[in-house]
């Protein structure tokens, strides 16, 4: 279907909400299990809303032991390796030629892209062998992840000839300038390979302000909606009891931390700063929850601190059990300045949760005045810790201070950021493919 059928197929099937019903949409994803992170997430969520509400979805993603996302997807697996050191499953290369062979004779809508490696270079082929409108999602900061992986400095550097040689061998586009991991600052140096995949699209999706300012300076002139990922929250007036009667002891008070146990994410600041803030509140507990393979040179101090029963280390558990930590706990602490949203911040603040943080630029998604936020340092951590220990003991003023929290985080629904993506869908079909190459 040529792009001026497209078009006016759009403009002639609109609901009163404004929004396609029938459209059919690629989904291309570099990750997508084998554990859960805020990419899986969010592409498994975007999917099962899209079916939900009546769209045909073709899935591309790598291979891995996760379920299929939901009935009705047509999905494409392509075979997987895991590497030392990178939490997804990556595609390997093999069965490419058979699945560019497949997707020619694919008719799409649009096509919609989450990263930026192999499989989601299949869907830059795809758009451009049947000019169809391109969406990205940008979900990481490659900024601030490459610094924590230097010691992974020669995997990322095969990593880097890998994607040339797929590129090469399977005439994909940006094999010739490809070079996101000979840069330590990939966004803010300006990546060649990264630029020419964003001029490609019709429309990026970023999940915060504070990766959309970045994509801005990359390429001023790319078309960027900020929506972030949706929460799954249910109706705030009938279902949702008084969580703060369901906190444990003022003087005991429980911090949680929720997503994956590995230094990128904050982890050993987190470590050195509770041990701090133990000294004066020695009854308070931190439980982490969350993948912790990456965790190898934070293993011995986490086994020490578990063997104290002051720190708990719960490990990775199936989404849908989450809800209960987040109901046993007094504040939600959030180290990372590795993240470009933090999913876990809405779903804390949904909860009734208030929050200590440390990255300032994701405030407006949790809810500035449910939050502490301070500089990244140990002391200044420890410091918030103790503030909100002792907020924790006047229950009252602690309940008016996170419905405002709750009320921002009910806002973000799955089911209304989704829409938002589809509107971008339309405005990336409307645009038309516009000449890109």
């Amino acid at each position: 279907m040529d792009i001026d059928k497209r078009r006016r197929r759009f403009s002639l099937k609109v609901h009163n909400d404004g929004l396609e019903r029938s459209l059919r949409v690629a989904v291309f994803s570099d990750s997508l299990g084998p554990g859960w992170n805020g990419v899986t997430v969010a592409v498994l969520d975007l999917v099962a809303e899209l079916v939900r509400t009546g769209h045909e979805v073709l899935l591309v993603a790598p291979k891995a032991n996760l379920q299929h996302p939901a009935h009705g997807v047509t999905s494409i697996r392509l075979p997987s390796i895991r590497v030392p050191g990178i939490h997804p499953a990556i595609a390997t290369g093999f069965g490419f030629g058979s699945c560019m062979k497949r997707l020619r004779a694919t008719s799409v809508d649009v096509v919609h892209l989450h990263g930026a490696g192999p499989v989601c270079l299949l869907g830059a082929y795809l758009s451009g062998v049947n000019r169809v409108p391109l969406v990205i999602t940008w979900h990481t900061d490659l900024d601030e992840y490459l610094p924590h992986y230097r010691y992974l400095r020669f995997a990322f550097r095969l990593w880097d000839a890998f994607v040339r040689v797929v590129c090469w061998k399977n005439s994909l586009p940006l094999s010739s300038n490809w070079s996101s991991c000979n840069k330590s600052r990939p966004l803010r140096e300006g990546c060649g390979g990264i630029r020419a995949l964003v001029s490609r699209a019709h429309v990026v999706i970023a999940p915060s302000e504070k990766i959309a300012g970045k994509l801005r300076r990359l390429h001023p002139t790319v078309k960027i909606r900020v929506i972030p990922t949706g929460v799954h929250v249910a109706d705030l007036a009938g279902c949702m009891p008084d969580l703060q009667a369901e906190r444990r002891s003022p003087d005991a008070p429980t911090f949680l931390y929720v997503g994956r146990v590995c230094p990128e994410k904050g982890i050993g600041l987190l470590l050195d700063a509770f041990e701090i803030a133990r000294k004066a509140v020695p009854r308070a507990t931190l439980i982490l929850v969350g993948d912790t393979t990456m965790a190898r040179a934070l293993k011995p101090r986490l086994r020490a601190a578990h063997c104290k029963r002051d720190i708990i280390v719960v490990g990775e558990v199936h989404r849908s059990l989450l809800e209960r930590y987040y109901r046993s706990a007094d504040c939600f602490v959030f180290p990372s300045m590795t993240d470009t949203q933090g999913l876990v911040l809405q779903e804390a603040a949904y909860h009734g949760l208030p929050i200590i943080k440390v990255d300032g630029a994701l405030d407006s998604f949790a809810g500035v005045d449910t939050s502490i936020v301070c500089e990244p340092t140990p002391p200044a951590l420890a410091e918030a810790i103790v503030t909100m220990a002792e907020m924790c003991e006047d229950r009252d003023s602690l309940r008016k201070l996170t419905n405002a929290g709750r009320q921002v985080a009910a806002q973000l629904k799955v089911s209304v950021q989704v829409g938002k993506v589809i509107g971008a869908y339309g405005s990336a079909i409307t645009e038309g493919f516009g000449g890109r190459s």
